[in-house]
This record gives C-alpha cells, structure tokens and sequence, in this order.
C-alpha cells in the first residue's frame, strides 16, 4: 500500500500477531514480497486459514507457497477496500444484514464495529476483498 515496513518491525509484528509457538525467518524476496519457514503444521495451517490479518492498519495478503515464484512477474488477483454505504437505515445496523450487503459486493472481511453498533451514523462501512479482473459495482439495491 505504499509503505514500507523495516525486515525487524515486520517480523517483530508477525509475532505478536500470529501467536504461533515457533521461531521463524522471514526472507525478503524484493517486491514487497515475503516467505516465512514454518517448521509445524499447525502454525501454517493457523497462519493460513484463522483470520485475516492487519498489520498497522494495512490488510496482510498471506498465501501458500507456490512452486517456482518470482516476486518480479507476481500478480495482485484481488485487492481489499472499505466500502461505505451512506443512509442506509437504522434497521439495517445489523450483523447478519450486513454480512449479507458486504458479501453482494465482494468476499466479507470484516464489519466496522462503529457501524455495526450505528454509533457512527451516517454510513456503514464493510472491509471486502474484490478480483481485480472483474468490474467494480458501483451500487447495490436494497430491499
């Protein structure tokens, strides 16, 4: 997203954010791309499938490794946003409602806890992941 974290933050903030009970390296591949070794399955496996992780605010894209990956030619498949869904009624605050709208519009990351509970009030806001390779809607009719 623009902004560069140093290999030693980095690595440091992985830690406390995957809680995994193993010392890992953390190789620069260039790019903006990274590899972590893991030595347990289990921590690949928590890594991988048990929640989607930000780091400083910013989503981190974590995926298996592929065979014969060269950070140079690697391509973004998809991209994560926030969207914003101004005056949408009151009645609408709710998590099963907005799990619904934000899974409409892409795959559903997460809920803004200020609009779940309406305490923000003039928008909604839902983290979605979207592919790159299809069009972006730019609505979506509600009831």
């Amino acid at each position: 997203m623009g902004k560069r974290l140093v290999h030693h933050y980095l690595k440091k903030k992985l830690y406390d954010l995957w809680k995994i009970n193993e010392n890992f390296p953390l190789i620069d591949l260039g790019e903006d791309y990274y590899t972590v070794k893991l030595a347990r399955e289990e921590n690949m496996t928590k890594i991988l499938h048990n929640g989607h992780w930000f780091i400083n605010g910013f989503f981190l894209s974590v995926l298996k490794w592929v065979p014969n990956f060269v950070a140079k030619e690697a391509h973004q498949s998809y991209t994560v946003v926030w969207v914003r869904l101004p005056e949408l009624p009151t009645k609408l605050y709710d998590g099963i409602i907005l799990s619904i709208i934000g899974n409409c519009i892409g795959k559903l990351l997460k809920v803004d806890t200020c609009a779940s509970a309406t305490l923000r009030g003039r928008y909604a806001r839902l983290f979605v992941e979207l592919p790159l390779k299809q069009p972006v809607q730019n609505y979506l009719l509600i009831g």
